[in-house]
């Protein structure tokens, strides 16, 4: 299920943000969350979450982030997309980290020395559990 206000906090105290579905682009700025600054824009074509001012994740196309969570180890979410998506993420320099979907591990990238870390999954519309885990 998208989130068609853009961005919230669920029952269950973790964020979900983005809709793919949205032809037209959603902007929420200044949404607090554990004393972190969050700013979304999401659509169809890109879902892209800030935190503090830096970019935190972006997707092309766009996609729904269900239960997300982020530890200094690991960050976890649920998936929701059309098909194929490409995942950018921006975590600590020169790390290496071990990608899961689905509790299978599709496997192993290195961040860049700007903390750049991107790959790439098939969803198919359905959600998918989605783990980076440092290693």
């Amino acid at each position: 299920m998208v989130v068609t206000e853009g961005i919230r906090i669920n029952e269950n105290g973790f964020l979900s943000f983005g809709d793919y579905t949205s032809k037209t682009k959603i902007k929420v700025d200044n949404f607090e969350y554990k004393g972190d600054i969050y700013k979304i824009k999401t659509s169809f074509e890109l879902t892209r979450l800030e935190k503090n001012g830096t970019l935190f994740v972006e997707t092309v196309p766009g996609v729904t982030f269900h239960d997300f969570t982020d530890t200094p180890d690991a960050v976890r979410f649920d998936a929701e997309a059309a098909g194929d998506v490409a995942f950018t993420f921006e975590l600590v320099p020169d790390t290496e980290y071990r990608i899961m979907v689905e509790n299978v591990t599709i496997g192993n990238v290195s961040s860049t020395s700007m903390g750049k870390l991107s790959f790439s999954a098939v969803l198919d519309g359905k959600g998918s559990r989605i783990e980076i885990v440092k290693e």
